[in-house]
């Protein structure tokens, strides 16, 4: 990860005690670059050895209190070799003579995706186009993305102080303005819903929509259910929210308090959920990938190679964007200080 500078500075977003920094380097090991787990034999095909010089660089130019340096230390006959399993197969839960694989591990798969996609980073960071050169290649473009920092989901319906994690998505906003002001971003993107009055995702507008539902038509549904719409334009998975964002209210506006740059050729704005009859989540692709929004076409035409995305809430928007920008080949961080969840945790890919 090329992106960090000035540990102690960064970390006064907020006039608190003095921060103690600590770097964590997680097994820098010869297994993991060129012995038996290699990662270039993994299905990334990634070079460990390339991280080295960049820890180095940390190390010597970031005055960190406290350095940490990991190992894998295993003893021969332990449980996570492969080659050990013939000595605990009787332990095993399932079937015990079933036929297993090699890195088959189905209880952690879908941690490990989200985690590898996602590449989560705590805010310390500055200067990232002067940091992203430690390497001498082509100059990294750096894009943030602020998703959806609106009146609706500090205090108005959708306020994440009413969602079961109680957070209050106020807090983001100091930090974000810190990020904008201190770090030459090549981009700025700033999102927001921006919904019809009959869209989709209002769990107040299902009586309209009750015709298209699989399944029994006239069941009980409650406010944050998950329903199945078999039309009328398209088949959806839906998350029923209380109304929200509608175009051109004071609800659906960027907060106040938000450092929203003038209109310039580094600056785009994305609105979300115009369509009625489907859901958008993500930036960049309408939920089910049914449509894409401009924001690939348009961050490409700026060339745009890393994008830094903060704002509301992660478990929803700033996750689904993270996914597509991943899957879309951009380098992709989220900036987790600068996020607040609302503690459901259901995101939507569009790829």
């Amino acid at each position: 990860m090329i992106i960090i500078s000035r540990v102690a500075e960064t970390s006064k977003v907020k006039k608190s005690a003095q921060p103690i920094n600590a770097l964590i380097v997680v097994d820098v090991q010869n297994c993991f670059i060129n012995g038996n787990l290699s990662l270039l034999k993994a299905s990334a095909g990634q070079n460990g050895a390339e991280v080295i010089l960049i820890i180095n660089n940390l190390i010597r130019t970031i005055p960190f209190d406290v350095i940490v340096y990991t190992q894998d230390w295993h003893p021969w006959n332990h449980i996570s070799f492969f080659e050990n399993l013939h000595v605990r197969r009787q332990y095993l839960a399932v079937k015990q003579q079933f036929k297993t694989k090699l890195f088959f591990d189905m209880n952690r798969l879908s941690l490990f995706w989200f985690i590898t996609i996602l590449i989560i980073k705590t805010i310390i960071i500055s200067k990232v186009a002067e940091t992203s050169k430690v390497k001498k290649s082509a100059q990294s473009v750096n894009a943030l993305i602020v998703v959806d920092v609106q009146n609706c989901f500090i205090n108005g319906n959708l306020s994440l102080l009413k969602a079961s994690a109680g957070q209050d998505g106020a807090e983001v906003i100091p930090i974000i303005n810190n990020l904008i002001r201190t770090i030459p971003f090549d981009v700025i993107v700033y999102t927001q819903d921006w919904h019809p009055s009959n869209h989709i995702s209002f769990f107040e507008n299902l009586h309209f929509r009750r015709q298209y539902l699989a399944g029994n038509q006239n069941r009980t549904i409650k406010v944050f259910d998950t329903v199945k719409y078999l039309g009328p334009k398209y088949k959806t998975k839906q998350v029923l929210w209380p109304v929200h964002c509608i175009q051109e209210t004071e609800d659906a506006a960027l907060h106040k308090d938000l450092d929203v740059i003038s209109s310039s050729n580094r600056v785009i704005h994305i609105r979300k959920g115009t369509d009625p009859d489907i859901d958008n989540y993500s930036a960049f692709v309408h939920n089910q990938g049914i449509k894409n929004s401009e924001l690939n076409k348009k961050l490409k035409e700026q060339n745009v190679t890393q994008v830094f995305i903060v704002g509301l809430a992660t478990d929803y928007c700033v996750a689904s964007t993270a996914l597509d920008a991943f899957n879309l080949n951009y380098r992709t961080y989220i900036v987790q200080d600068a996020t607040r969840d609302l503690g459901m945790f259901v995101f939507y890919s569009g790829q």
